[in-house]
């Protein structure tokens, strides 16, 4: 634990009131999704942990970039492809390990859907961030993978009862 208090003072650069972090978390709740994805681009490491918010307003993604940071990108979700028929959508992420590490650290207690993924994320992050090398160790590759699971669970939506 000891160990848990240092990384969290030397990466908390993200500063949250219990009202924000109330928020925050209601919102990931509710709108997101906090998971290992896939990064095609990395040989080493081929799953990391992510925060993401899709929405059609960029208004709302915008103010949530203003209270934790994050990157926001347009996308196209398609309605029917055979006539090229879609919806704007703006996706708001955070991957970046230590900004992540931070946010799940203020929410993690307002989180009550992911808040095993979340705890998954921060103790695979925590063993990560401690050692800052490749490849991973045996204990983060099990971290990742008791993550991925609860992760795929978490993020089926709505087929949990098939």
């Amino acid at each position: 634990m000891i160990l848990s208090y240092i990384l969290r003072e030397k990466v908390n650069k993200v500063k949250l009131t219990k009202i924000q972090s109330a928020y925050i978390g209601g919102i990931i709740d509710a709108e997101g999704t906090i998971g290992f994805y896939h990064v095609a681009r990395s040989p080493l490491a081929s799953y990391s942990p992510r925060l993401r918010v899709t929405n059609t307003s960029l208004e709302f993604l915008e103010h949530i970039q203003s209270i934790i940071g994050g990157q926001i990108r347009k996308r196209k979700f398609y309605v029917d492809k055979r006539i090229n028929q879609h919806l704007e959508l703006y996706e708001f992420a955070i991957s970046r390990a230590k900004d992540l590490y931070s946010i799940l650290i203020h929410i993690q207690n307002y989180l009550i859907i992911k808040k095993q993924i979340a705890i998954a994320i921060i103790n695979y992050l925590e063993e990560r961030l401690k050692h800052k090398r490749n490849p991973l160790t045996h204990k983060e590759l099990a971290l990742l993978k008791t993550g991925r699971s609860i992760s795929l669970f978490i993020n089926q939506k709505g087929r949990r009862n098939e």
